[in-house]
């Protein structure tokens, strides 16, 4: 399977109708929102809550077989993510292989604008000086939420470089420095699209736009029993 893809029509208009009628009767998880983002906890692991449930798990089935949620919630954006992987989780089973991260937009204010999130074919390797190389599907993962991220990427090297014009337009929320040997692949919004990248992978959004309000999202961060 690919590192990073989308899978159009993820959820039917049906789906995303019930997805934010349960979403807006949420209240705000207010230690994990910050200044930048508004997040409600999605309580899927919640027995006596389904609906979440019961409209993903047949298409974790479908699409991606023996996987299973590790985490889910729901995130508005009102600025831009820094790059950063989904590869560490607290009080995850780091007994179980490392999956997928599968990002569902579900709403976009002013719903004209168009966004993206921007998906990179690098990860950190889990070394002292912490460089950035090629996905290396065998190489053992983690990484601490805490990295440098200048240092980490110093060293990156690729068969491809980001061009100024790709970075004036999507990346000046980043230091062109980190990110010109980087390979990138921008994936546009699409209420009910899903965005799938590996968990070890990097990947941010990219510039706020200034007449964007904010941006909604559901996300999954699945894992494999083998």
């Amino acid at each position: 399977m690919k590192k990073h893809f989308s899978i159009k029509n993820f959820c039917t208009k049906e789906e995303l109708e019930s997805v934010l009628d349960y979403y807006s009767a949420l209240d705000y998880a207010e230690e994990q929102s910050n200044k930048r983002a508004r997040r409600k906890n999605m309580d899927y692991h919640d027995p006596d809550i389904l609906i979440m449930r019961d409209i993903i798990e047949p298409k974790l089935k479908k699409y991606f077989p023996g996987s299973f949620v590790s985490a889910a919630t729901f995130t508005n954006w009102i600025e831009h993510v820094e790059i950063h992987t989904d590869s560490w989780q607290p009080d995850e089973n780091k007994n179980k292989k490392l999956g997928y991260a599968l990002l569902i937009p579900l709403k976009i204010e002013p719903e004209h604008i168009e966004t993206s999130t921007i998906v990179f074919d690098q990860h950190l390797k889990e070394e002292n000086s912490a460089s950035v190389v090629k996905f290396d599907e065998q190489e053992e993962w983690n990484i601490d939420k805490n990295i440098n991220l200048d240092q980490s990427l110093m060293n990156a090297k690729t068969d491809s470089v980001i061009s100024r014009e790709f970075y004036e337009k999507y990346l000046t929320h980043t230091s062109y420095t980190d990110v010109k040997n980087l390979s990138p692949t921008r994936y546009v919004w699409n209420v009910g699209d899903a965005i799938v990248w590996d968990r070890k992978l990097l990947h941010t959004s990219e510039n706020f736009n200034k007449n964007l309000k904010s941006k909604l999202h559901m996300v999954f961060l699945i894992n494999f029993n083998s």
